[in-house]
């Protein structure tokens, strides 16, 4: 099988270093410098993965980038993940395990116990509200809206013109997976501590939820 990993990054060198370590050997990799100021780009390119650059800052922005590059590649999925080391590369076998049955499988990290150094209070919080909102809007269908660990099949991957520009990507994703009739499915994943500065605002949780609404309505 041939796997892609998109990887967006904004000033995550020393997190995107980790994560590259665990990068399956089979894999390509692709990572997106969302207008960093630091080594984020050089640490890619001494992993061997291939970068773009992307200079109007966005999650959203970022990984359209990526997805206009696979274009001309031969892949069989394509999985998004985070540069921060937040998330483990080396789980992707339990996505596709549950390929045969889903066109796109999402790792679900409120399923754990979560430390407090993993994921505080009021983040932890807020994720569980916007899933409820996103399963009230949509008649259910998530269990972790705001994962940022995805796989998909190339041809469901085709089907979702992504829109969002910022961290409303996840939101859009899920959205479109609905709308379009999409079989999604989840599966438990570990969470660790980040490696760097968070980056989401409470600004950003209300661009989640007005993309919500401008999908659903």
């Amino acid at each position: 099988m041939e796997i892609v990993f998109i990887i967006p990054c904004r000033n995550e060198e020393n997190g995107l270093r980790e994560v590259l370590k665990k990068i399956p050997s089979n894999s390509m990799v692709i990572v997106v410098d969302n207008g960093s100021s630091d080594k984020t780009s050089e640490v890619a390119k001494r992993a061997g993965a291939n970068v773009l650059f992307e200079e109007k800052k966005g999650k959203g922005r970022a990984f359209r980038k990526a997805l206009s590059h696979l274009k001309n590649l031969n892949f069989d999925f394509v999985a998004m993940i985070d540069g921060d080391n937040t998330y483990n590369p080396g789980e992707i076998t339990k996505f596709l395990d549950s390929m045969d049955k889903q066109d796109v499988v999402v790792g679900n990290r409120l399923n754990s116990e979560l430390k407090p150094v993993e994921m505080n209070f009021f983040y932890k919080a807020g994720n569980i509200f916007l899933t409820m909102l996103a399963n009230l809007l949509y008649a259910g269908g998530t269990k972790d809206l705001c994962s940022g660990y995805w796989c998909f099949k190339k041809e469901a991957l085709e089907k979702i013109g992504v829109r969002a520009n910022n961290f409303d990507l996840e939101a859009d994703l899920f959205s479109q997976c609905k709308n379009k009739n999409l079989r999604l499915g989840f599966v438990p994943i570990t969470y660790g501590k980040r490696i760097g500065k968070e980056k989401l605002s409470i600004i950003d949780s209300v661009t989640i939820i007005k993309r919500l609404l401008v999908n659903r309505f």
